[in-house]
């Protein structure tokens, strides 16, 4: 289980559902789901130097 489910369906709340466009939540949600594709793509996400 990797726990990501709740900030998918959190995003595509904020992205579709919400009735008020709210782009922190937009861009924090949308940001979370890159990351943890980027994870199972077994993509390296250290920070860059």
């Amino acid at each position: 289980m990797s726990g990501q489910g709740p900030y998918w369906e959190t995003a595509g709340w904020f992205n579709v559902l919400h009735p008020e466009k709210l782009p922190s939540a937009i861009e924090r949600y949308n940001n979370f789901q890159e990351y943890e594709a980027k994870i199972a793509a077994g993509e390296d996400t250290s920070p860059k130097q």
